[in-house]
């Protein structure tokens, strides 16, 4: 009973050690695109926000797709979709809660006709290319907010209701670089 034991132990520590792999994958990249997010869309959508939809979807995926272990969360490309649905919202007017979530709507009835129709078998008509392409956008993407960021950090002269000196401002983007 000693070596049934510790093969259930053994057993045990794998799939803890895959539970907390997914769920750091998960949860990193969510809250800072949450935090991206915050910035992008002025306070409308936040870390909170992105942690409860990445929480929400992954026990949704993991009951109805039957896979438990599963990354989802946000991307890059999604932090800029919100953040120009943010701009036309603020320039029409338009409530931008009301109007996220009826672009998911929108998404998820798209996304459930695609699964019904088996759409994933065209992936056979597309190349190698189309997928290397969109890796070198997202790329792209996340080097430019890097830098944006980096710049940024020299430009900031306020800190809340104080401002900051130079000196600061200087040690704070070298320590970014």
């Amino acid at each position: 009973w000693r070596e049934v034991m510790r093969d259930r132990g053994r057993a045990l520590t794998r799939i803890v050690a895959a539970s907390v792999y997914i769920f750091l994958a998960s949860a990193i990249p969510a809250i800072a695109f949450g935090e991206q997010l915050k910035v992008e869309t002025k306070g409308k959508m936040t870390m909170y926000q992105t942690l409860l939809s990445t929480g929400m979807c992954g026990v949704i995926q993991s009951l109805a797709g039957g896979q438990p272990l599963l990354i989802v969360g946000v991307a890059e490309p999604i932090v800029i979709i919100y953040h120009f649905m943010d701009e036309y919202c603020t320039r029409t007017g338009t409530d931008f809660t009301a109007w996220a979530a009826w672009t998911c709507v929108w998404a998820t009835a798209f996304l459930v006709l695609m699964a019904v129709t088996n759409i994933c078998n065209g992936i056979k008509w597309f190349t190698r290319f189309c997928g290397e392409t969109f890796g070198m956008l997202i790329a792209v993407l996340f080097l430019q907010q890097a830098i944006t960021g980096l710049v940024s950090e020299w430009d900031t002269g306020f800190f809340g209701d104080f401002f900051v000196p130079k000196y600061w401002r200087t040690l704070n983007g070298t320590f970014g670089l």
